[in-house]
This record gives C-alpha cells, structure tokens and sequence, in this order.
C-alpha cells in the first residue's frame, strides 16, 4: 500500500517538517488504508487457510516418506549384514565356469579388477580390455604411417631427382 500511487499521495500530503520530512504517530494514524470488501476478505482467508491445510498434508507425507526411508534403509542394512543382498553374486563367482556367457556378462564387471582380466581372457569367455584394444590399434596404426612416411618420402626424392634433370 504505501509505495501505490494513493498511499504515496497520502504521505506527501500529509508529512511534515523543515530539515527533515517525516510523518508522527498521529499522522500515521489518520491515513487511509483501503480494504476489499468483507466478503472478498473472506474469501482470501478461506483460501489461505486451504493453503495451509494443503502445506500440512504436504509435511505429513513428507515424514511419512521419510520414516518409509529410514525403515527401508534399516532393513536393507540389515539384508546385507546377513550376506542375503550379494547370495546370488557370490554363488555365481563360486560356479563361474559352470554359467553361460549371458551370465557371466551380467557379473563380470562386478569382480575384483584382477578377477576381471583372468576372466577376460579364458577361452570359455574371450573378451578383451578396451587398453589392450586400443594399444593393438595404436601399433598397427603406426606400423602403417610408418609404411607411409617412407614411401611418400621417397616419392619426394624421386621427383625432385626428375625435376633436377
């Protein structure tokens, strides 16, 4: 209200004083604050009170969820604590050689990294590290533009010996 145009026109017209403009106590007091109607009033409160009730749901949910967590979280702890949550991995290590290669896909990169590489390259299961892929890459690559090099540069000298002619 007070930085409207009516609130504002009130405070110019009505405050007071040489050096230093203000408005007292009684000033204050006679200035004229606009309301809506009683009944828009009503209606704001019964919309602010449907917020709040509203906001509270919103915070009994919210702990409810939070209390789920917490019992969830126990009796996950507590799962793992009996070895029940890693029962299936452990006795796919145990019986590796005796699982399909979907299988031991789904657990390979769950193993201990040295696990991984003994696995990676038995018969049964012929995978190879993307390192030593991409070392195979880089060496053939440059058996290649080593190949390459020579000859262009020989193809160099073989002109320039023509052109020299």
């Amino acid at each position: 209200f007070l930085n409207s145009p009516f609130g504002q026109d009130q405070i110019f017209s009505t405050q007071a004083g040489v050096t230093r403009e203000g408005l007292n106590y009684n000033q204050i007091r006679k200035l004229r604050v606009p309301l809506p109607p009683l009944e828009e009033q009503h209606e704001i409160v019964r919309r602010v009170e449907a917020l709040f009730k509203f906001a509270d749901e919103v915070e009994k949910r919210a702990e409810e969820a939070r209390k789920r967590v917490e019992r969830i979280t126990q009796s996950i702890l507590a799962r793992a604590f009996r070895g029940e949550l890693t029962a299936d991995f452990r006795e796919a290590v145990r019986n590796w050689k005796n699982l399909g290669l979907e299988e031991r896909r789904k657990y390979i990169f769950t193993l201990p990294k040295e696990e991984q590489e003994k696995a990676l390259y038995e018969d049964e299961f012929p995978l190879e590290p993307a390192e030593h892929l991409l070392e195979r890459i880089r060496a053939e690559r440059a058996k290649r533009e080593g190949k390459g090099t020579k000859t262009r540069g020989r193809r160099r000298q073989s002109r320039q010996l023509e052109l020299m002619r």
